[in-house]
């Protein structure tokens, strides 16, 4: 068996922004190995500290490899992540809690089983729900089943899921998958029963997730991109203090930091992005 394998670089073709609307997007995926593959315990190793490098300078973790923002005319994407000694639950995260104490949470290493007897379990039920609910997506059943199952591919990251489930009927409320390299964490997704948003359950998943990643000894949750400008990616400034990958570097930002960066009537906060080459 061949452990080693060179880190490859694919820059693409601008798309259309699925996060800001009508502007253009840029990208480049580094992979350091094929999903799936079968390593040994020492490369293995190796690739978890390639891992949690690469999501160190701002990439998010994907199937096929570490991908990388570089639009070339917009800078308003920026990494974020929690540290999680330093966390600070703010009055309105503590309310979520309660809406939210019929919800229990288990956590488990690897993601709950997606099939049973060749059917999908509620988990994928509930994913291809949430998926047609909130992005109008059509993506059949099995395709949903395939997309989970992904998650198990990612070089040098193990995963874990912890599920929610209402403590009377058991009924599935929602899940959140998580990406570990080392003594950090990605945050890769979360959904959940949209008839629940009212309450805050995607918050209280993510409240869920730095519990559970505390108690292992983690030592950061990375959060993937936030915008100052309003998006899909808002949420995540309720979490504070939050450091934001600017100008190559993590700085902290509070409360108030954040608010002053989101834009009153001028451009998006001016950063200089570089692509890595490793």
């Amino acid at each position: 068996m061949r452990d080693e394998s060179p880190i490859d670089v694919t820059v693409h073709a601008s798309q259309p922004c699925g996060v800001l609307g009508l502007r253009r997007a840029q990208s480049q995926t580094i992979r350091i190995r094929e999903p799936f593959a079968r390593v040994s315990a020492e490369t293995y190793k190796q690739d978890q500290a390639l891992a949690a490098f690469f999501l160190g300078i701002g990439t998010y973790p994907t199937s096929q490899g570490f991908n990388q923002k570089a639009c070339p005319s917009c800078n308003a994407c920026l990494p974020s992540r929690l540290v999680l000694a330093d966390f600070k639950e703010t009055r309105e995260l503590r309310q979520i809690r309660r809406k939210n104490s019929n919800i229990t949470l288990e956590a488990q290493h690897g993601l709950p089983t997606l099939l049973h007897e060749r059917i999908p379990t509620d988990i994928v039920q509930l994913f291809n729900y949430y998926q047609r609910s909130r992005f109008r997506s059509t993506q059949p059943m099995m395709q949903s089943y395939r997309q989970l199952r992904s998650y198990y591919g990612y070089a040098g990251m193990d995963v874990y899921s912890i599920t929610a489930r209402d403590q009377e009927t058991g009924r599935l409320a929602g899940c959140i998958i998580l990406h570990k390299a080392e003594n950090v964490a990605y945050g890769t997704m979360h959904f959940y029963d949209p008839t629940l948003r009212s309450q805050g359950i995607g918050h209280h998943l993510v409240l869920g997730a730095i519990d559970a990643l505390k108690t292992m000894g983690m030592d950061m949750l990375y959060l993937g991109d936030w915008t100052p400008e309003p998006s899909g990616l808002s949420w995540k400034a309720k979490y504070s203090p939050l450091e934001l990958y600017i100008d190559n570097k993590w700085q902290v930002h509070d409360k108030a930091d954040i608010e002053a960066l989101r834009p009153k009537g001028r451009a998006p906060y001016p950063i200089q992005r570089h692509l890595v080459t490793p």
